[in-house]
C-alpha cells in the first residue's frame, strides 16, 4: 500500500494532467455533454476537483 504523501502526490499529478488536457480543447468543448441528462465537460472538471479535495480531507483531517 503507498503512503499518503504518494497518494496525495498522485492526485496532484492527476488534476494536473487532466487539466493540461482541457486547455488543448476548443472552448466550445468545454460545454460539450454526453447527453441532455449529463453534465458538461467543464462541470465534471470542477466535481473531480472538489472530490480531490474532499478525499485530500478524508486523508489528513485538514481543509485544502
Amino acid at each position: 500500500m503507498i503512503d499518503m504523501t504518494t497518494s496525495l502526490r498522485h492526485l496532484i499529478w492527476g488534476d494536473a494532467l487532466l487539466f493540461d488536457r482541457l486547455t488543448l480543447l476548443p472552448p466550445e468543448a468545454l460545454s460539450a455533454k454526453l447527453s441532455a441528462n449529463n453534465k458538461s465537460v467543464i462541470k465534471l472538471a470542477v466535481h473531480i476537483v472538489g472530490d480531490a479535495e474532499w478525499y485530500q480531507y478524508c486523508l489528513t483531517g485538514h481543509p485544502y
